[in-house]
């Protein structure tokens, strides 16, 4: 897969009465793969990934790169399937260079 990002990732951090702890996009973020563009809106809700808290020493949600986002946005929006965002996270990381055993 080919990635692109066309625009800066500008999360805050946020502690939300209803959603607890997780970052919140300050303005859009547009991305491609393989060609087709996306654009997550600002204001999207992410928790960047869910790896439980006593995994953290070993790999946190902010390991990953700008992977999370897509990952997030695709699943959130249900276009394609789980497995083609699974894929498009892989191909995230391998463009941030984020080790693929993390």
């Amino acid at each position: 897969m080919d990635i692109v990002y066309h625009s800066m990732l500008v999360p805050e951090f946020v502690v939300d009465p209803d959603k607890g702890r997780h970052w919140r996009l300050t303005r859009p973020f547009e991305f491609s793969v393989d060609g087709e563009r996306f654009v997550v809106p600002q204001n999207f809700w992410t928790d960047f990934a869910s790896v439980p808290r006593f995994l953290w020493p070993v790999i946190s949600p902010y390991d990953l790169g700008v992977g999370p986002i897509p990952h997030d946005f695709g699943y959130f929006t249900g276009y394609a399937n789980k497995a083609y965002w699974d894929l498009v996270l892989l191909a995230c990381m391998e463009h941030d260079g984020i080790a693929v055993w993390k």
